[in-house]
């Protein structure tokens, strides 16, 4: 709105200079021909004193009263435009905004301050909300990160203590299995990985240790064996 008067009130004083301006300058040309016209006339005149001197006048030469006369009459036409050059010049200097103009232009500066405080202050307002959005953000990333933190430290820890309850029952072998692999069995175990690498001694070993149990004859049978007299005289 303000923008739009200033332009309209710009618009019509440029026009008024525009015809003041030409007015003036029209002026100005006159002024320079009546000043030619005066210096013409001079040259005249001062022929024709000459020419009266010498006695060389001619019927047809002007009087010299007459060129005086008129010489006279020049300037004071001189003398009236330059008043009327001077009037324009001082209503091209002094051109002023009515007084209702001027409160137009008020009342649409004051709106538009107006406006620009509400949107700012909306604009205040919306910017702390926003730093409120990013302040629980950022207390929701920090507690998601210790969270995350925390299930990071205690991964799988929580399966493995719940499997290592019913162990032995999944893993007969359970007892050799490694103090240190225990974990990692349970995670193999999970994953269907190789699991003779946690065990204290190998599946392999462990069958032959449990054929060589059942071969070996017990040691009062061997002695027996080993001396018949002894079983004669029990017979």
């Amino acid at each position: 709105m303000l923008q739009k008067t200033t332009e309209s009130l710009v618009e019509k004083f440029l026009k008024k200079e525009e015809k003041i301006n030409k007015r003036i300058t029209l002026l100005d040309e006159q002024i320079a021909e009546k000043k030619n016209a005066i210096q013409e006339e001079k040259k005249n005149l001062v022929t024709l004193e000459i020419d009266e001197e010498t006695g060389e006048t001619d019927v047809e030469e002007r009087d010299p009263k007459q060129v005086r006369k008129n010489i006279k009459n020049l300037e004071t036409e001189i003398a009236e435009l330059n008043d009327m050059r001077e009037a324009y010049a001082d209503v091209l200097a002094s051109l002023d905004i009515s007084d209702k103009e001027k409160q137009k232009i008020k009342e649409a500066a004051l709106k538009e301050q107006a406006e620009r405080s509400q949107k700012l202050d909306e604009k205040t307002k919306e910017m702390s909300e926003i730093d409120a959005q990013i302040k629980e953000l950022e207390e929701q990333k920090k507690q998601a990160e210790a969270e995350r933190d925390f299930m990071s430290s205690d991964q799988n820890k929580i399966e493995h203590r719940a499997i290592k309850k019913i162990l032995k029952y999944i893993e007969p072998r359970h007892e050799s299995i490694k103090r240190s692999h225990k974990d990692n069995y349970i995670e193999c175990w999970l994953h269907d990985g190789d699991l003779e690498q946690h065990f204290e001694i190998p599946r392999e070993k462990q069958k032959g240790l449990q054929i060589i149990e059942r071969t070996s004859v017990p040691s009062d049978r061997v002695e027996e064996q080993s001396d018949p007299g002894m079983h004669q005289q029990h017979v």
